[in-house]
């Protein structure tokens, strides 16, 4: 597949992610993700499958809302800067809901063949978000202290 190719599967995936978030539909991931899609996501264990974090995340924060930043490719290799926000209004990542607004950005990479995306990398700012939902504190709210 030529890169300009995959760029377009990696803008088709951030859509229909934000149509799953619409509907609940988790079927998207059939079409986006190969079968024998490899994941690599700090903190989520490797045998939750992705339609189970897709879940998790849209009982959390059934607003989200993901807006793609920066989309670089190489060869079978998509790079995407994303922010996303949403409301916590149910449990995520065995936090309570707190009501709060986050906003967080995070860093993908996939490798794509076939038109699928068969790896993906996740490094989002985690500790952001826990500081946004006031479960870990700011550094100034740590001063205050």
């Amino acid at each position: 597949m030529s890169t300009e190719q995959n760029k377009t599967i990696a803008c088709r995936y951030a859509e229909e992610l934000q149509d799953f978030w619409r509907t609940g539909d988790l079927s998207f991931v059939d079409r986006i993700f190969d079968e024998n899609y490899i994941q690599h996501v700090p903190g989520v264990p490797p045998t939750m499958s992705v339609k189970q974090i897709f879940a998790a995340l849209r009982a959390g924060i059934p607003d989200f809302q993901t807006t793609i930043e920066d989309l670089i490719a190489e060869g079978d290799r998509v790079a995407v800067r994303i922010s996303w926000h949403g409301t916590h209004k149910g449990e995520l990542m065995g936090i309570p809901p707190t009501g709060k607004h986050v906003k967080v950005t995070e860093m993908q990479i996939y490798r794509i063949a076939n038109g699928k995306i068969v790896e993906r990398w996740v490094e989002s700012d985690v500790l952001g978000m826990m500081q946004q939902l006031g479960v870990i504190p700011t550094p100034e709210q740590q001063q205050h202290r």
